[in-house]
């Protein structure tokens, strides 16, 4: 009777434990809300200064890949455009300057300071 007992209370105690842990994995560290807050800057940066080849309206952006170079320290973001165009962003710290690294010019344009082709409420956006 008594180990049943003491097995009882260790089957409630691992209980608890894995609902403990359970609910503090669907926190978002502090770091991961700082990374969603750089992926939502470099998508800001892609609707106010990105457009796309032929004024092509930009429908979903969709960011592909948000990673940290350890050997550099900078950050690095591959952003789908319409499923079909991609553009790759970085920057060195975050809340530093984002900086266009690669993408087709014969796709996409750099837009004039000022001028705002995208009507960023009909823009479907996906994070990974």
């Amino acid at each position: 009777m008594n180990n049943i007992r003491v097995k009882s209370i260790w089957i409630i105690l691992v209980i608890i434990a894995c609902v403990v842990l359970f609910v503090y994995k669907l926190q978002p560290s502090e770091e991961d809300k700082k990374i969603q807050h750089e992926k939502e800057r470099m998508v800001q940066y892609v609707i106010e200064k990105v457009e796309l080849h032929d004024k092509e309206e930009l429908k979903k952006i969709k960011v592909i890949e948000f990673k940290k170079n350890y050997s550099t320290g900078a950050w690095r973001g591959i952003i789908e455009l319409n499923q079909k165009y991609r553009i790759v962003l970085k920057e060195e710290r975050f809340g530093e300057d984002i900086r266009t690294t690669s993408y087709n010019p014969d796709e996409l344009d750099f837009k004039d300071e000022g001028i705002n082709y995208n009507n960023s409420k009909n823009i479907v956006i996906e994070y990974n």
